[in-house]
This record gives structure tokens, C-alpha cells and sequence, in this order.
């Protein structure tokens, strides 16, 4: 059993709070997208996905445009809770590199929200590469930040020890 100690918050964990108000503006413009497409076809609330004929739907190219809006702001917040949680975890231990991370994947939810809100779901994989970048990055940050606290260990002293030998 380890020994129990106060949570202690690395000075440079400012670095995550930066990235998480990035996540906060990108959360904004994306409230700020839906409420504006629901306003320019006047879809009343509580619908989340329209189809012809709700509000002033009349084609399927505004359905397209409404929905993919929609689709696009539920996605990230479907997602959200998973890199909230790993990006706070791993800031603990790395906190730049968690807001390194984080960062990128907030940058491609930018991109993935401005791209299908276009109303052709194919435009929300633009700079999806980002996200092939954040994903690992922050689970294996969380993974090894998960090990070293049990095991306390620390393994950036190990390689810097492993290499100055």
C-alpha cells in the first residue's frame, strides 16, 4: 500500500487552464453556430434533429446545413468529457505536454465543427489529423501518469538517469 500524500499541483499546470479556455471559446462558437441555424430556419426547441417541414425546413440542403450543425456540436460534447478527464489527469504529471495535446485536439474540433456545419458531412474531416495526434498523445500521457502514481515512479528521472549512465 502507498503512502498517502497532498495533491500537489505542478506550477506550470497554468498551461492546461490556457487549454482548457481555448476549449471553452471553440464550446462558445459552436453554441453560437446552433443557435444561429436554429434561428435562420426558426426550428423550434425541444427539436434537436429536424426534418422537412420543422421550422421553415423546406429542402433537404437546409435539413443538411441544420442538422450536420447539430451533429457537430453533439459530437464534441459526447467526446468532451473524455479528453476533459485525460488532459486534467496527465496535467498532474506533464502539464505541458497534456496542454499540448489538448490543444491540438480543441484545434480540430474547430475545424471538424466549421467543416460539417457546411451541410456535407464529408467537409468534417478536415485536419482530422490532429485528432490521430491528441488521442494518444493524451492516453498515453494518462496511462504512464497513472502508473507512475501508483508505483511511484517517476520516469523522467529514469531516462534522464538512463541516459547520463
Amino acid at each position: 500500500m502507498s503512502s498517502t500524500s497532498f495533491l500537489q499541483i505542478p506550477s506550470d499546470f497554468g498551461y492546461v487552464g490556457f487549454a482548457l479556455l481555448g476549449f471553452v471559446g471553440v464550446m462558445i462558437h459552436k453554441i453560437f453556430g446552433v443557435v444561429a441555424v436554429r434561428k435562420k430556419y426558426k426550428v423550434p426547441y425541444p427539436i434537436l434533429y429536424a426534418k422537412i417541414g420543422d421550422g421553415e425546413i423546406k429542402e433537404e440542403k437546409q435539413l443538411m446545413e441544420y442538422n450536420c450543425t447539430q451533429r457537430a456540436h453533439q459530437n464534441t460534447l459526447e467526446f468532451a468529457p473524455l479528453f476533459l478527464a485525460m488532459t486534467l489527469f496527465a496535467g498532474l504529471r506533464y502539464p505541458k505536454a497534456a496542454a499540448v495535446g489538448f490543444s491540438l485536439w480543441v484545434l480540430q474540433r474547430f475545424f471538424y465543427f466549421e467543416g460539417y456545419k457546411s451541410g456535407d458531412p464529408k467537409n468534417r474531416v478536415n485536419m482530422y489529423f490532429l485528432s490521430s495526434i491528441s488521442t494518444p498523445i493524451l492516453l498515453i500521457l494518462t496511462a504512464i501518469s497513472s502508473f507512475e502514481m501508483i508505483l511511484e515512479f517517476d520516469t523522467l528521472s529514469f531516462i534522464s538517469n538512463l541516459i547520463q549512465q
